[in-house]
């Protein structure tokens, strides 16, 4: 007879808490904290780190894409899976200056629930103010520009799909280009915004 089933009712606490500790490590390992951590990496990850804690299998190198046809070397996270994350570094693949999620299904998600497909409304709940985004029809369109003091932190920025189907030409020109807008404009409300891409940078 084993000593934890000697020992009764004590034991069924500890392995309860195993069990506890195993659940909330899994679910961690797709939380995206944008102070503090992506999953395992934090600002002082490097890419060796991510290899070891990860596998060389789920860690590889790769042009990545920063705008306006433009790419610098990087590092993919789950590459080719839906929660695949881009990587861009400060420092020769140490210090992480830009994680990008932006794979349609993905887990990644932060403690509030925003994650791909969160809708704008929802956003606005969630920061419990009005944002500023970028206009529309550039490369840098519908991203998160203020925060505006609300309750989301400095470092994640949202970029948001939209159905401008309906939309009329006088429409779409009120909230292009490249000035802020706010984010119940009520153009915007039309477009039915959902969040396509989460950044999370510490450029400090």
């Amino acid at each position: 007879m084993s000593r934890c089933f000697k020992r009764g009712l004590p034991c069924v606490f500890v392995l309860l808490s195993l069990l506890f500790q195993t659940v909330y490590a899994t679910d961690n390992n797709f939380l995206v904290d944008p102070v503090h951590a992506v999953g395992q990496i934090t600002p002082n990850s490097t890419e060796a780190e991510l290899i070891k804690r990860y596998g060389t299998e789920h860690v590889k190198r790769s042009e990545i894409p920063v705008g306006e046809g433009e790419t610098i070397k990087g590092t993919l996270l789950f590459p080719k899976t839906k929660n695949e994350l881009l990587i861009e570094w400060k420092h020769n693949f140490s210090q992480p200056l830009r994680i990008t999620i932006n794979q349609p299904n993905t887990q990644w998600k932060t403690h509030s629930g925003i994650t791909l497909g969160t809708t704008l409304t929802e956003v606005e709940k969630i920061n419990r103010q009005v944002f500023k985004l970028t206009g529309l029809g550039w490369d840098y369109e519908g991203r998160t520009t203020s925060w505006e003091s609300g309750n989301l932190p400095n470092q994640l920025r949202l970029v948001f799909d939209y159905d401008a189907e309906n939309l009329s030409t006088a429409e779409y020109r009120k909230i292009s280009g490249d000035g802020a807008f706010n984010s119940n404009h009520e153009v915007f409300r039309k477009l039915k915004m959902t969040v396509r891409a989460m950044i999370i940078e510490w450029n400090n």
